[in-house]
């Protein structure tokens, strides 16, 4: 009877690498979090809002309406599993205020200067990079889209981020390397590189209007572009005169780099794969804690009972499902 095959992301990679015992819980025990954190939630909201504003030619309504769907999902997740409490409705309205106005932003940058057309959008797609102790390796992920601008092919992927000014890192992006490879695979087309979208993960707010009618240039304001032209409407200034302090702000909600990739390094990010799935069949299981454990990984009340050697049963009850992560 032929092994089951090995069906490995970029997440499963990453957290692999990063703590196998993490690992092992989430991919081998299929324990998830009876509700995933809020920051995933929200980044997935978003994207799929995105995702969908292009699908329905740059249309805010729908993006805004898709992102409000998801959003609410959540708090329904929230509200069944009895995690959610009238306290709740503060962070959660909040939350959902900033996501409809970090859509507004990008549509107001998006709407004149795109381009480019949509050949795929939030797609899972999967294929086979080799054979490991007998098992097939798939190689699988799922991008936010595919476009074409005029003559290349670009993976566009959408980040949101409290750091506006810490975006270098993507020069190393694996994952969007891999993205790149599996779209390269799908359409049999050269994929030149990732083009990045980074929306500012806050609420900002209103322009200042000082006493003689005009508008504070402060450039410390936490504004946006988009406000800035309300403001402008409302008060009937003149838009040439804040033309360039809208710019500086606009740049500071929404950000776009691009990122090519050549094809030795998406061959070997490829390699680097299958390297890694030949540790993962029979695999010795340990933990690599680190000081932001406590915060960053959901496994980490599971953790401190597994290093008293103590009954881990109470702990999943309490805080796990079994399911089969979809990311």
């Amino acid at each position: 009877m032929p092994l089951s095959p090995l069906e490995i992301t970029y997440s499963q990679l990453l957290d692999f690498r990063r703590c196998r015992l993490r690992w092992y819980w989430m991919y081998q025990k299929n324990l998830l979090p009876i509700v995933e954190r809020e920051y995933y939630a929200f980044g997935r909201a978003i994207h799929h809002g995105l995702c969908q504003y292009y699908l329905h030619g740059h249309d805010i309504e729908v993006a805004q309406t898709a992102f409000s769907e998801e959003w609410n999902k959540y708090k329904e997740k929230l509200m069944e599993v009895n995690y959610y409490i009238d306290s709740d409705d503060e962070w959660l309205n909040k939350s959902s205020a900033m996501g409809l106005h970090m859509l507004e932003d990008y549509h107001f940058l998006a709407k004149n200067a795109d381009k480019f057309e949509v050949i795929m959008a939030e797609e899972r797609l999967k294929f086979s990079i080799g054979i490991v102790q007998g098992r097939e390796v798939f190689l699988a992920g799922t991008p936010d889209m595919v476009v074409k601008d005029n003559k290349f092919y670009w993976l566009k992927e959408f980040k949101s981020t409290t750091n506006m000014n810490d975006t270098d890192w993507v020069e190393l992006d694996e994952q969007a390397s891999i993205y790149q490879f599996l779209a390269q695979m799908k359409l049999l087309v050269p994929i030149h590189g990732t083009f990045y979208s980074w929306l500012n993960k806050s609420l900002p707010k209103e322009p200042k209007i000082l006493e003689n009618g005009k508008m504070s240039k402060d450039k410390s304001q936490p504004v946006s572009a988009v406000d800035i032209a309300k403001k402008i409407e409302e008060f009937g200034l003149d838009h040439h005169e804040y033309k360039d302090f809208m710019e500086v702000m606009r740049s500071k909600y929404v950000v776009r780099t691009r990122v090519h990739r050549s094809p030795t390094e998406i061959t070997n990010v490829v390699k680097r794969s299958l390297q890694i799935a030949q540790d993962m069949v029979n695999p010795e299981i340990y933990c690599s804690p680190t000081w932001n454990c406590h915060w960053e990984c959901e496994y980490y009340k599971m953790c401190v009972a597994y290093q008293d050697e103590a009954d881990l049963e109470p702990i999943e009850k309490a805080y796990f499902k079994v399911g089969e992560v979809t990311w």
